[in-house]
């Protein structure tokens, strides 16, 4: 009943200080099959040190971010994970949380996208 968010670092550019699910960006420099999975364990390894077994695709929508660029989020589900969760990237990742659906939604630094998006894997 709990999921985890990052604090993101306030050297970010997108969304500085705000509660967040762990993500990043997905490099296009090799051909996949799996090219979405394979940047998620990518960047969930490297921000938060855990490996992820089975992902279970929740959503996608695009958005804005604050310098203006025009971005794809798409949010999976993953509750099968080894490793102790940590700080991996402190430059990217100040703090991380288990937090329920009610504490991420009632939280002052989760921004309207992140609570959605919470919601939706609630579903």
């Amino acid at each position: 009943g709990k999921y985890l968010v990052i604090q993101r670092s306030d050297k970010e550019v997108h969304s500085p200080g705000t509660i967040a699910l762990v993500g990043g960006k997905l490099d296009l420099d090799a051909v996949s099959s799996e090219a979405l999975e394979t940047a998620l364990r990518r960047e969930v390894k490297e921000e938060v040190g855990l490996s992820l077994g089975l992902l279970v695709y929740v959503e996608s929508k695009t958005f804005k971010s604050d310098n203006g660029e025009m971005c794809l989020s798409i949010v999976f589900l993953c509750e099968d994970f080894k490793g102790v969760e940590h700080a991996a990237s402190p430059d990217e990742v100040v703090d991380l949380f288990w937090l329920s659906q009610e504490e991420i939604k009632n939280h002052p630094k989760a921004p309207p996208w992140t609570i959605q998006s919470i919601e939706s894997a609630s579903s």
